[in-house]
């Protein structure tokens, strides 16, 4: 079955935290962001990635600026503006694409053949601008969810009376070893998430001054309802990761009232002073940082906006 995975897997089934990156993974090979390991098999893949890399990362904002030098002439104010807003988000728009070898204006066949490419090189960047958007918040969901997991292990400690001292602090070993190792999984995925993110913090300010602009004095009715729709899918390309990083600092906090709350007293002074040091550590919030500059929260995503 192609998406057993978007089902809840039943209690008895062992399920793996890589299962939640599956259909992610699928897309990015899909659009040759992730090559095989076989090495003959990554030759082949690499030429699929330049043609894609090509097609949809350099033609579009390439093919925008061409039609901008042969055309400027043919855009409306509104038009320029709307896919100038497109264009600085390093995307396509779907019309007006300049194309050097078929000139669309020549007949209904080359009408159909320029907006049968067209559509299909900005259907690839649609989905690269979903996969940009979207790992971010995969990632960030596996973090919280072993954040909660770790939790619950946690409020158990030396709750079973048939475990003896040494086996409740091997446990409490068990969950620092894990909490070292998902601080370990943030640092991995820290700096990728900080370009991003700071990037797509630079691209809304720029995209939305233009919106409002074309919004305000070169919109009619419908075209204006596009602007406004347009600009809240903007705000949402942040909106819920800063949401989940709001969500992962209070989940630190909560871990830390979980280890002061567990059944610690009465324990041995070396599972006292693990557990102490253990709580000095989860008390440093994990925070991801928007380019080394300011931290990623939804404070910052309204700052921005």
């Amino acid at each position: 079955m192609l998406f057993r995975l978007i089902k809840q897997a039943p209690l008895t089934e062992k399920v793996a935290s890589q299962d939640g990156f599956i259909y992610l993974y699928r897309a990015m090979k899909f659009i040759g962001w992730i090559p095989p390991k076989e090495v003959l098999l990554r030759y082949v893949y690499f030429s699929w990635t330049l043609m894609a890399f090509g097609w949809h990362t350099v033609y579009l904002p390439l093919g925008l600026l061409g039609s901008y030098i042969t055309q400027i002439k043919l855009f409306t104010p509104g038009e320029f503006l709307t896919s100038l807003q497109v264009c600085i988000s390093a995307y396509g728009c779907s019309t007006k694409l300049y194309n050097p070898f078929l000139d669309w204006h020549d007949g209904t066949l080359n009408l159909w053949i320029v907006s049968t490419f067209e559509f299909m090189v900005l259907m690839g960047a649609v989905v690269q601008n979903l996969l940009s958007d979207t790992y971010t918040l995969v990632y960030g969901l596996i973090l919280r969810t072993h954040l909660e997991l770790l939790n619950g292990r946690i409020s158990k400690l030396r709750t079973n009376p048939e475990m003896t001292e040494d086996e409740n602090y091997e446990e409490l070993v068990n969950c620092v070893l894990d909490h070292k190792l998902i601080l370990e999984y943030c640092a991995l995925i820290r700096p990728v998430i900080s370009g991003t993110i700071f990037i797509q913090f630079l691209l809304i300010g720029a995209i939305l001054g233009i919106a409002l602009i074309n919004l305000f004095f070169f919109c009619d009715l419908w075209t204006g309802f596009a602007s406004v729709v347009y600009i809240v899918a903007t705000l949402l390309q942040t909106f819920p990761f800063c949401y989940i990083c709001n969500l992962i600092i209070d989940d630190c906090q909560a871990l830390a009232h979980a280890i002061f709350q567990s059944n610690w007293i009465g324990s041995s002074p070396r599972y006292q002073s693990t557990l102490f040091y253990f709580l000095h550590n989860v008390q440093q919030p994990i925070v991801f940082i928007a380019g080394g500059i300011f931290p990623i929260s939804m404070s910052s995503n309204i700052s921005v906006s």
